[in-house]
């Protein structure tokens, strides 16, 4: 399914609709997760930064960044964000090793909201 053509306003300037959004990442679309740290894989991380994307029933777009720890002691965050800053973290993304590479999946999302974002000059 598309998404609606309309984009959450650029951060700050924000509409106050922002205030009444219960963000969760089980229930958002994922463009951008990282490496979670497993048993025996010291490469991968124990925190990291996701880039989600929340669609409200009307149709608003808004992406947030979500700041996450595996450590006990630690708060995960959630941080809305413009659509201009969520592009530049995937384009931070793309040029990242492996362990941090953006998937096929993750790619065919992001396009969606994106598009062109993996041409050459971007």
């Amino acid at each position: 399914m598309k998404p609606p053509n309309h984009l959450s306003p650029t951060i700050p300037g924000v509409t106050s609709g922002w205030r009444n959004l219960s963000l969760n990442p089980a229930n958002a679309i994922p463009l951008f997760q990282s490496p979670r740290h497993i048993l025996g894989n010291e490469a991968l991380a124990d925190r990291g930064t996701d880039l989600f994307v929340h669609v409200t029933p009307s149709g608003m777009i808004y992406f947030y960044l979500y700041h996450w720890s595996l450590y006990s002691n630690e708060t995960n965050i959630c941080q809305i964000t413009s659509a201009d800053a969520a592009r530049d973290f995937i384009l931070e993304h793309m040029g990242q090793s492996d362990h941090f590479k953006i998937t096929d999946p993750e790619r065919i999302r992001i396009l969606e909201y994106f598009p062109g974002i993996f041409d050459s000059g971007n």
